[in-house]
């Protein structure tokens, strides 16, 4: 036993300083390429696009159908009384024709007053938030995918993004014409 010692010795410093050698010393690519030998890279990375530009409308139910407005929302708040329901969509423009981006909405002052009342997202996430005290800096959504602009009726570069307030109980005020995004 005492005559491997010496040799496990050498294996083990061995293997440590094969181990230990600087990793800028491998590389998988050679500068400028996209392939290497046995690996090849597919896909790149888009870099986010700061291209984009979001308008708020409000609508009104009709017939089981929320009909939205031509024109943006105003400038000035919006108060809900119990039973009371308010519809919008946000409707975010990527202008670049290079990347897709991702961003995430907010709502800043939603004040609730001596009640609950939530907040419902249609899409991208479908989910529905109970509030019963102001909250500020509120998401509407959050990670929501914008492609970038191709001049096809398929994908013209939008995101549409519908959501609703409806007061339970009390009272809500917030403004809808303060919505904004945040790039992810």
């Amino acid at each position: 036993m005492k005559r491997m010692l010496p040799v496990i010795s050498l294996l083990l410093l061995l293997v440590i300083v094969i181990v230990s050698m600087p990793t800028a010393s491998f590389s998988w690519f050679e500068p400028d390429t996209k392939e290497g030998i046995g690996l090849e890279l597919k896909e790149e990375t888009k870099l986010r696009s700061e291209t984009c530009t979001l308008t708020t409308y409000q609508g009104s139910m009709g017939n089981k159908v929320v009909t939205y407005g031509g024109a943006p929302v105003g400038a000035s708040n919006v108060t809900l009384q119990e039973k009371e329901v308010a519809y919008f969509k946000t409707v975010i423009s990527n202008s670049s024709r290079e990347f897709d981006t991702v961003v995430s909405l907010f709502l800043p002052s939603f004040t609730p007053t001596g009640g609950s009342s939530r907040l419902c997202v249609m899409y991208p996430t479908n989910s529905v938030r109970t509030y019963v005290e102001t909250q500020s800096d509120l998401h509407i959504v959050r990670n929501a995918y914008v492609p970038m602009l191709v001049e096809t009726d398929a994908n013209p570069g939008l995101l549409v993004v519908e959501w609703f307030v409806i007061c339970d109980s009390g009272s809500v005020t917030f403004n809808p014409s303060q919505v904004y995004m945040m790039y992810n």
